[in-house]
Parts: C-alpha cells; structure tokens; sequence
C-alpha cells in the first residue's frame, strides 16, 4: 500500500450532500409579501381573503421605496389601509353594543400602553407621557375624543402660557396631543385629526436678570447663610451661562489656571435626571473661561474640598437617606434648583427657574457686540438659531466673554472670605 492510499484510508473523502426533492417550504404569513424585482425595486404581492364574499383576493404593485425596508413599511401601510376598508364596509355587520368614545384623559392609559410597545427600549416616549400627564389631561382631559377640534389647540396653548412654558417646550406639548389624535383615528375613535397650530419663537430677547438683580444674588450668595458650594453654583450659572446638568456635573480636573489670572474650564458632561451622568445636550465639549470674582468662588469652594479634583458638588445624601460625603456621587438638578431658589429668597428677586441665569450671561455678551456664532459657542448651542435671538450675526463683534460678563455686573468687588 502507497502513501496515497494510506491517506485516503485514513481520510475518507465526504460522500457529497444528495439534493433533497422535496418541495421548499413557503411563506405562509396571512400578510402582503415583498419580492426583488430583476431589474431594480421591489413588488408588493398579498392574497388574502375577502370576508364579505369569502373570494381570494390578489393585490400586485410596485414599491415606491429603493431599499427592502421602506418596501416592508410600504407592504405594512397597505394591509392597514386594506383592512380598515374592510372592516368599515357597510357589508359587515357591527356589534350590538354601541362603541364607548373615551375622554382624552380616559385615553391616556390605553395611548400609553400603545406607545411603550411601539419606541420599546427608546426613551422617545418619556417625554411625551408628561406632556400628556401634566398639560394635555388638566387642560383638556374632560373633552370626548370625537368632539375634539381646532379650537381646543387654543386652549391647550393657553394653559401652556399659564405655566409659563418656553416655545420649545409648547410645541412638545402639541405634538404630543397630535401624536395622541393619530393615534386615536387609527383605533377608529375620531374620524378627522384637527391640524396642530403653528407655535413661533418669540424674537423678543428672553428674560434676563437684571444687573442690580445679579449684584444682589452675588450679595446674598457671600452672607454667612450660603457655603461656597452656593455661591460656586451661582457663579457657574450666571458667569459661565451652563445648564443645569452641566453645572451639576463639573469636576475639579475640569478648571485649569490661565494666564490672565481666571480659570478655564472644559464643560464636557452633563447629570440627567435620575443621576445618570452623560455627555452634554449638544454631544460636544466646550472650553469657556470664568470670570474673575467665578474664578475666585470657584477656588474658595475647591479649598474645602478633600478631593480637589473630583466632583466639584458631591452629594452629602445616599440612596437610602443617611447623612455623610459621598465624592464619587454628584448632585443632581434639584440641588441646583434649591440653591437658586434660596438666594432669590434671601436677594428679594423672584425665581423664574434655574436657566434664567443662562440667559442672563447670553445677555451680556449680545449687549457687549458679541454675535450669534460666539455666542452660540460660549453656551454650546449646536446651531445658531437660538443665538439669533439675542444677536444679529451681521452686527457682531468678538470682544473677549470674561470681560463682557464682568462689564455688564459692574465693577469687580472686593472679596468678604
């Protein structure tokens, strides 16, 4: 025996697989069916049985959409629209029972459960059952879903003016309501979605606080009743023009010392609610630098600190209640909000919500020439949109943001630690 047959007795080759005869197993889905067409497209084919006469019935058409998934979505759309036709025909008989039409609060539940089943594991929704909870049901929630028209937009925007909501916020709140009316066409309780209204940013320059009404938070901010944290945090809002979550979320690493004797710091995460520490709302990470009376509070409060470079407001409370530091936790939004709350309390200035200090530091820097585009970049805006409202870009100059802030809140005081 040679080395070649040695090897194939070792080694058998593989007998090759035998074609099976039977017959491939088809698609029996009762739903429309998407076929590659040979030249390019798709072709949209259902069978499907009519109730009515009990005939089989064949749709054939051509897919609109280029790609297998808008073609899917196409084939969806049709089977809807093909069994809402006939399930509205007068031919099939309707149930004895007359059909009970909910309110808009009564919807609510049955909305909900419909939208978490359609974003599943997306928070898309989260925002849109408050709208509904807090908005949408107190304003409108004793109206029937049939009876609902034109006019109650209207009124839905007027509660919203009552609560004083930002335009970003009211159009939220139509779209929810809209998105709410589709829905309920879909499960056949209206016949005809009223059109949403229009809602405009105003170009009016948002509120601000005042200069005297800045000096007298500061004021307030150096009395023996606020610690520096307080006073750090004010500063970060008013000087330095950071949301809520970023000023929450800022770290003792983040500041470094400049040459002009102030600090810069690289505002790069953000604390959404519930703790969870992310990146900012524009995904992007910007470096701003303080002003000098934002940098000297912000030196005071590292001072005091154990880790000078952790957390710069670590949180003083546990999950369950108990008292004592906890650095590798930082606050989050609701101490930001009690803090501006208390010394618009002790300054005599009436609160209007943690952002109003955002805005007044855009202010400041519209009222010294700067434009759209630096001030955009200074509050890290992803566009210019809402730059424009407090700026025309035509008109902008670019004078430095410290001392603009600074200029616009007066002289800079003398230290009281």
């Amino acid at each position: 025996m040679n080395a070649v047959d040695t090897a194939e007795t070792q080694h058998p080759t593989p007998p090759k697989p035998v074609k099976s005869s039977a017959p491939k197993k088809r698609d029996r889905s009762p739903g429309p069916k998407v076929y590659k067409k040979k030249g390019a497209g798709f072709l949209i084919r259902w069978r499907y049985k009519d109730p009515r006469t009990g005939k089989t019935e064949e749709i054939k058409r051509k897919a609109q959409a280029s790609t297998i998934t808008g073609a899917r979505q196409e084939a969806r759309a049709l089977e809807i629209e093909v069994l809402d036709s006939l399930t509205r025909d007068p031919a099939v008989p309707e149930p004895d029972a007359p059909r009970v039409i909910p309110t808009v609060a009564g919807f609510f539940a049955e909305f909900e459960a419909i939208m978490k089943a359609e974003n599943k594991a997306r928070s898309t929704w989260s925002g849109r059952a408050s709208y509904w909870r807090n908005h949408v049901a107190p304003s409108l929630g004793t109206v029937r879903l049939d009876k609902v028209t034109e006019a109650h937009y209207a009124t839905l925007l007027r509660h919203c003016d009552e609560a004083g909501l930002a335009p970003g916020t009211k159009r939220g709140v139509i779209a929810a309501f809209h998105r709410g009316l589709i829905v309920a066409k879909r499960l056949r309780y209206l016949s005809v979605v009223p059109e949403p209204p229009q809602v405009k940013v105003p170009e009016a320059i948002p509120v601000a606080y005042t200069p005297d009404e800045s000096n007298a938070l500061v004021d307030a901010g150096e009395g023996e009743v606020f610690t520096t944290a307080d006073l750090a945090m004010l500063y970060c809002g008013l000087h330095g023009g950071m949301r809520r979550g970023e000023v929450c979320g800022l770290r003792g690493e983040d500041f470094k010392e400049s040459e002009g004797g102030c600090l810069v710091v690289t505002v790069c995460r953000a604390v959404k609610i519930g703790g969870e520490v992310a990146e900012t709302k524009s995904g992007k990470a910007r470096t701003i630098a303080l002003t000098h009376d934002a940098s000297d509070a912000v030196r005071d409060h590292l001072a005091t600190l154990g880790n000078p470079r952790g957390w710069l407001f670590p949180t003083t409370r546990s999950r369950r209640g108990t008292r004592g530091a906890l650095p590798d936790r930082p606050v989050q939004g609701g101490a930001y909000d009690r803090c501006v709350r208390r010394l618009c309390a002790a300054a005599g200035v009436p609160y209007e919500g943690t952002h109003k200090s955002r805005k007044t530091a855009a202010t400041a820097l519209a009222k010294a020439g700067r434009g759209a585009w630096q001030i955009a970049g200074f509050l890290g805006h992803s566009g210019i949109d809402m730059a424009k409202v407090y700026v025309d870009r035509e008109n902008a100059q670019d004078p430095d943001a410290p001392a603009a802030i600074a200029a616009y809140s007066g002289p800079r005081r003398a230290r009281q630690r």
